[in-house]
């Protein structure tokens, strides 16, 4: 399946992000900013751009998902999320300078991708299974006609076949 490799791919790019931001130090608390996104809507954004991401790696040959399209797509993100580009690039800017911040985003956007991941899979298995259990009930029933075709009809067992004179 294709979803799985691009999946591990966007794991091992969070991954290695984490590690960047683990070398980083964050010093004291401060409180949470004005103006920010809240820290669910920032990580549900950004698992669309997760998403978004693997979906140009998937289909980056096509010519709608090449560089400037691209912006078109993280428009529609922060449409669908009620957000404008400005509010995402200040929280953005805010937890990259908080590296123990962003990884807790980060853990989250795995979680949910893997959740994701976890879903479609499952999805598909039964959507198999019900096709699979679909097309044996068909063999099944075009069996049957079959057999039914071939059988007498109960008025010709009752019937003992006629002979004709001569035979």
């Amino acid at each position: 399946m294709k979803w799985r490799g691009h999946i591990y791919q966007i794991q091992v790019l969070l991954l290695c992000g984490l590690g960047i931001l683990f070398s980083a130090c964050e010093e004291g608390k401060e409180e949470y900013p004005e103006g920010l996104l809240d820290p669910n809507t920032f990580t549900a954004v950004m698992v669309d751009m997760q998403l978004a991401e693997a979906m140009k790696g998937q289909f980056g040959r096509d010519k709608f998902l090449k560089s400037g399209n691209m912006d078109l797509v993280y428009q529609e993100i922060y449409s669908r999320h009620k957000i404008d580009e400005e509010s995402f690039k200040r929280t953005f800017a805010y937890y990259h300078e908080r590296p123990a911040k962003m990884e807790g985003i980060f853990e989250q956007v795995l979680d949910s991708l893997n959740k994701m991941d976890a879903r479609v899979k499952q999805e598909f298995a039964e959507s198999h299974r019900s096709q699979r259990d679909s097309l044996r009930e068909a063999k099944e029933q075009e069996k049957k006609e079959k057999q039914a075709k071939y059988l007498p009809s109960e008025e010709k067992d009752m019937v003992p076949p006629q002979r004709k004179e001569g035979e």
